[in-house]
């Protein structure tokens, strides 16, 4: 038992505690959170091993002599419930080994601990700080005048049709999170100021007088509005509409359901065995780089040369290769995580960590991902054993108190190397990187609907996820082999209409299907997808897609050193709402509220002008995908 004095005992002296000490030996303790029977019962508490944690908050105490000792038995006992939970927790073993395999394959073991740390909040979504928006809060003040209220509220404005408040991010930028808010409202307010005053977009906002507070989720103002059929009242009605309509549809004639390999003249090795290429593609529309800028505008799902839009020094590029370009600037150049607000800082690193981390990866063999395609090209690897050594001992302790079978497909080396996956997973802005010459405005001819272009660096292993987004969209692969497959966006609605797998809500049935596996069980029991046309294409390094507004699109890829260049366009305010892609675009003529596309182009605005004139960023889609 320890003794611990009540506050407000002033005049107790070092003799008496000792007096107490002494008188407290003589009586036989009971250690289930009794007061002691003593004389000093009444000027003293007494804490027991079942109340560790009290002596953390514990007040009052003037006995310098007894402090070493009660920190002792409250680390002791906190490492007690510590062990003891890790023993009863298997993530717990797979995290040791992954956090002793980084260490061990060169990674510095504090990067090691964030990326355990990042691994324990995405994957198995168990950190004891899990991932949050910042604490920084702009508010709207009554004290503020109208410019400013409307550019707070605009801050808070999702860009894309998820569920949820749009967070306010803790970025890698050189300022803090507040002063970083307050040059958006100053970058927003020159923005507002130009707006012509004859303009419709100035007569929305003039008209809109945001109440106080943090308009954080507010539906058709910060938020916009989601589309799909909701589940259950809307489901039976969308269902036999969908079949109707398929049953209605001729089936594509058959020279466009093959994929001769001279028929996609820029894959060059695209031409894959038979028993690989999938029944239901069609041949893609292959158009020539001066009019990608009109697919776009059109709505057009179509094949490009990158080559003759880009520098041919952009091509077979890694990222290795664009952390030496940079040079020592490459320390100061952040590339964020899926979950760039992971707690402390975990959810980014900078390019110069990364390139490093590349760099290791692959000297031990742990960037190749077969499990995410159906189809590697080389099914036959194994996540490598460890060497002899200490490893190999953690290795094998970790089997025995898991009590994994020989070659189970839970052995820590597979687990680790699964995990490891999500360290892999990042995007960096292209405007970061100023000595990469991309500027997709110029690449494009500057057509006049555009307003800003977004082009990010992807890379990591991924397997195929159907979902749409919202701006018009390149995808053009930098270096190594990557798999696209794209819907018709006249179809998009007719499919789903939803974001994607991402609403409890809204149905979307598309995630069981595989371009890949045309003999899936799935697809037989969906036949009606067969009336729907979808491209699949393997882009090599120099080739792209383009992408139309809210199409359903997947990518996959097996190497996590792969790299995609990924270009969001956003378009003028109400150009596009006269456009062929008007039915079905995001900025379509209404299929969002007057004042939420103006709010919205407000935000794209101004988060350019904050970029290009102070070099600040660190506004999300969300949470992964930096726009500047």
């Amino acid at each position: 038992h320890i003794h611990l004095l009540k506050p407000g005992s002033a005049k107790f002296g070092h003799a008496d505690w000792r007096r107490v000490q002494r008188r407290t030996r003589l009586h036989n303790s009971k250690i289930d959170g009794q007061l002691l029977a003593s004389p000093h019962a009444s000027s003293h508490a007494v804490l027991t091993t079942r109340q560790p944690f009290q002596l953390l908050f514990a007040l009052g105490v003037p006995a310098q002599r007894n402090v070493m000792a009660m920190r002792c038995c409250a680390l002791t006992a906190l490492l007690v419930l510590v062990v003891a939970h890790f023993v009863a927790s298997p993530v717990n073993w797979y995290i040791v080994y992954t956090f002793a395999e980084l260490v061990h394959d060169g990674i510095p073991w504090l990067a090691a601990l964030k990326d355990v740390s990042y691994i324990l909040d995405k994957t198995f979504q168990q950190h004891p700080l899990p991932a949050a928006a910042s604490r920084h809060r702009l508010e709207v003040s009554a004290e503020d005048d109208h410019v400013t209220a409307v550019c707070k509220t605009s801050l808070y404005v999702k860009m894309t049709e998820v569920a949820g408040p749009w967070p306010v991010v803790d970025s890698a930028d050189p300022t803090g999170t507040p002063e970083r808010l307050e040059a958006y409202v100053d970058a927003c307010r020159s923005v507002f100021a130009e707006l012509p005053r004859a303009s419709e977009q100035r007569a929305v906002l003039d008209a809109f007088h945001p109440a106080p507070g943090v308009p954080g989720d507010v539906e058709n103002v910060t938020s916009p509005t989601m589309h799909g059929p909701r589940v259950p009242e809307e489901l039976e009605a969308f269902l036999a509409s969908r079949a109707a309509l398929a049953a209605s549809r001729a089936p594509a004639p058959e020279k466009f359901l093959r994929e001769p390999e001279e028929a996609l003249p820029l894959a060059q090795g695209a031409g894959a065995p038979a028993e690989r290429r999938r029944s239901l593609g069609v041949l893609p529309e292959v158009v020539s780089s001066k009019d990608v800028a009109a697919a776009v505008a059109a709505g057009r799902v179509a094949v490009f040369d990158a080559t003759e839009l880009l520098p041919a020094e952009v091509f077979n590029l890694s990222m290795v290769d664009i952390a030496k370009l940079h040079g020592e600037d490459a320390s100061q150049i952040p590339v964020y995580r899926q979950n760039s607000h992971a707690w402390g800082g975990s959810g980014w690193e900078s390019l110069a960590a990364y390139a490093e981390r590349l760099v290791k990866m692959g000297t031990a063999e742990k960037l190749y991902y077969p499990d995410q395609v159906p189809f590697p090209r080389d099914p036959s690897f194994r996540p490598p054993l460890p060497p002899p050594g200490w490893l190999r001992a953690l290795h094998w302790l970790c089997e025995r108190v898991l009590r994994l079978p020989q070659g189970s497909d839970w052995a820590p080396e597979k687990v680790a190397h699964s995990l490891r996956r999500e360290l892999y997973m990042t995007t960096v802005n292209a405007r970061r990187l100023h000595k990469l010459p991309i500027n997709m405005e110029e690449a494009l001819g500057h057509p006049p609907w555009l307003e800003r272009a977004q082009p990010m660096l992807w890379s990591g292993a991924v397997g195929a996820w159907w979902h749409n987004d919202e701006p018009d969209n390149l995808l053009i692969s930098l270096n190594k082999e990557i798999n696209v497959a794209v819907f018709d966006a006249f179809d998009t609605d007719h499919l789903s209409g939803s974001k994607g797998p991402v609403h409890l809500d809204r149905f979307f049935d598309l995630g069981d299907f595989h371009p890949d596996k045309d003999d899936s069980g799935w697809l037989a029991n969906n036949t009606w997808l067969h009336k729907f046309p979808f491209i699949r294409v393997r882009l090599s390094p120099g080739m792209g897609v383009v992408v139309p507004s809210r199409a359903y699109h997947a990518v996959w890829a097996e190497d996590a050193d792969r790299l995609l260049l990924n270009c969001f366009m956003f378009p003028r305010y109400k150009v596009m709402e006269d456009a062929p892609s008007s039915s079905f675009s995001f900025f379509g003529r209404g299929r969002q509220p007057s004042l939420y596309m103006a709010l919205f182009h407000l935000k794209v605005s101004s988060i350019a002008r904050l970029w290009d004139m102070k070099k600040l960023g660190g506004f999300f889609e969300m949470v992964k995908l930096e726009f500047l």
